[in-house]
Parts: structure tokens; sequence; C-alpha cells
């Protein structure tokens, strides 16, 4: 049997990066990857400066999970050494159930007696709505009528979040809102809690499928804020710990770390929908990166690298958000007919000069665009 390359002591069992390397070698190797992107979290020797506090939002996928088994050890390794450590954890579980995602609410609590040294925290999704006062009065979905806000005044939060999910029709659309207003709350929650950052747990592989998926759906200006770290135009730190780690040595670390056996682990291998139909943009690239990182993992990285050198668009204290994502953009740049093509400016949005009129980035306008007929007729 090879030997590992590394070491040049123990059996190979992996072959990462082109290296055959044994089980300590690779575990060693995938952590490196990811505590060297730690910077700004290292333990201070003045023993009253204020512990920083991340968020790590955990959807019980295979990244986040790993991420956080990560962190837990080389927080107690520092505890350990130090008697401190350099930074605090809080977990967030977004809750689905209301979409029929029951998984999270099940799940959770195993996680939770697991890594006893975090604060763990679960909110559902609908409750973007209370982190976010005015998330529909300032959005498309419930203008053009006072019936409509009264409506959506009277409303549970659950029965908002339904109504505007089924009011469109396209899966990507659905699926990117989703997405959209799952970060809103993440966000708000970050900031409302005292956490300096949010610790994503997105691999290569997932930051590459954003960086196409969101350009194919008219948000690639978002790519600065949404693939690379440093405080962005949410005001708050992003970081992506996972980010030179592909996703195929996330499960061959999971599998050899033993994590895959537990009950809240959730499989993270994209599906092909049954029909084009109910195939989203995001799925797609899915699809598409998984086959690529197998044979031509560096085609992977490029994407990820260039994407790392775009540069975010400068704002003040004139630029515009958008209504739904809550991105700036240039008021000229706004909605569908502002990006040319042979869209109308009364194509299914209201026009600027409208009492309905809501700012939107063009990936905004195309998620719902014909979402507002489906509200005249409620």
């Amino acid at each position: 049997m090879p030997q590992c390359v590394r070491c040049n002591a123990s059996e190979a069992i992996v072959v990462a990066r082109s290296e055959q390397q044994c089980t300590e070698c690779f575990i060693k190797f995938f952590k490196s990857k990811i505590i060297k992107r730690l910077d700004g979290f290292k333990i201070k020797s003045s023993s009253n400066d204020l512990k920083k506090t991340a968020l790590l939002p955990l959807s019980l996928g295979p990244s986040s999970t790993t991420l956080l088994h990560v962190l837990d050890q080389y927080l107690r390794t520092q505890l350990e050494r130090t008697s401190r450590t350099a930074f605090e954890i809080r977990v967030l579980i977004i809750e689905q159930s209301v979409l029929g995602d029951h998984e999270a609410a099940s799940a959770w609590g195993s996680i939770k007696q697991k890594y006893t040294m975090h604060s763990f925290s679960v909110v559902s999704l609908e409750d973007v709505f209370d982190y976010v006062p005015g998330l529909e009065e300032s959005s498309p979905f419930f203008s053009g009528s006072k019936d409509l806000m009264n409506q959506s005044d009277a409303m549970e939060n659950s029965a908002k979040l339904r109504k505007i999910v089924s009011s469109i029709s396209s899966a990507t659309s659905q699926e990117d809102l989703i997405t959209i207003l799952r970060t809103r709350l993440i966000v708000e929650f970050a900031k409302q809690n005292g956490c300096e950052s949010i610790l994503w747990g997105d691999s290569t592989t997932r930051l590459a499928e954003r960086t196409l998926a969101e350009a194919a759906k008219g948000r690639g200006f978002s790519l600065p804020w949404q693939t690379t770290d440093g405080h962005n135009a949410f005001d708050v730190t992003f970081k992506f710990p996972m980010r030179e780690v592909l996703r195929k040595e996330i499960k061959t670390y999971a599998t050899l770390a033993g994590l895959s056996v537990t009950d809240s682990f959730r499989q993270d291998n994209p599906q092909k929908a049954a029909s084009a139909k109910g195939a989203t943009v995001d799925n797609l690239m899915a699809q598409y990166f998984a086959s690529v990182e197998e044979n031509y993992p560096s085609i992977v990285s490029n994407v990820v690298r260039t994407s790392n050198r775009l540069v975010a668009p400068s704002t003040s204290t004139e630029t515009g958000y958008c209504a739904i994502c809550n991105l700036p953009i240039e008021s000229e740049r706004q909605g569908l007919h502002g990006w040319g093509g042979d869209q109308k400016p009364d194509s299914g949005l209201a026009t600027i000069d409208s009492a309905d009129f809501k700012l939107l980035c063009y990936g905004c306008a195309r998620s719902t665009h014909g979402a507002k007929e489906l509200q005249r007729q409620t």
C-alpha cells in the first residue's frame, strides 16, 4: 500500500490535491485550511479586551456542521492551553417548518448536546418580519392597496411568508426569495445580538455555485459582498473559513471524524429535478460543480479566485437599497427597465412616479416579476 507523502510513516487512505495522505495528515491539512482564515480572532495579551462573538448559521448540512466541529475543537484546545478562548460562537438554526421542512426542529437538540461549549438559538424563517420591521411594507408584495396593507398587518407571520412564496410561480424565484429572507434574518439576528461577524460554512464548491448562480439570476453586482471576507453592505462582517476546501474534502473529513453517523447530519448531494420546470438555477449549478470538482477541482477554485477579485461598488448617503435583498443599487439601475433589454417599466412593476414604486435591484425585479398580478387577485 502507498505511504502518506507528508509523514512517510503511515498508510495513505485519502487523495487530496493529488497527494496521497494518511488519516492524521489529511485531518491536519483540512483543519489548517480553516483555521488560517480566522484572522482577527486571536487571543489578545490584555485580559481586559472584550471577547468577540461570532455567529455561525447552522443548516445541519455537511459544511456548516463540519465548520462547527472544527471550531469547537480549536476553541477547546485554546481553552486547555491558555484558560481562555479568542472568541465565542453563537450558533443559529433557521427553522423552516412553515415551508414543509421539519428536519431542523427535530435534529438540532442532538447537536446542542454534543457542542455544549456554545450557545444555541433557533428562530423560524417567518420571524424575519419581526427582525426586519416593515419588511412587507417596503417590499412590493403587499403594496398597491390599503386593503392589502391592512390584510398584511392582521396576518400571522407564517401566513405572510406562505402568501409571498406562493405568489411566485417560478421554482428558481421562490428559492431565491427564501434564500434572501434567510440571509436578512441571519444578518439582523447577528446585529441585534452583538455578533461582530458571521462565519458562513460555504466551501469552495458552494461559493463557485453561488458565483455563477447569482450572475445568472441578475445579481452579479452583489458578488463582492456575498463571496468575500470583510465588512460589507449589510453592515456586518462576513467570513468564509471554508473557502479553500472543496465539498468532497468536507465529506471526507466528516466521514473520518465520524460526523456522518449523527442523526442531525443532512446529506448534501444535489438531486436532479423530476422535470425541467422544477429545476432551479441553484440546483443546476450544484449538479454542474459536483461533476467538475470530481475531475477538475482547479476549475472550481479558479471561479472563486476570480470572483474574489471583484470590487464592490462604492456607496454614499444617497445610495438606494433594494426593498427585498437590501443591497445597495444605483437609482438609475433599478428594476428590469433600468438595465435595458426589451422589458418595459410597466411590465408588472410600478414606475418611479407611481405611489406603489419600490426600489428593486435587477435580480429581485426578475424574481418578483408577475407576483403583483397575483396580489390583485387576492
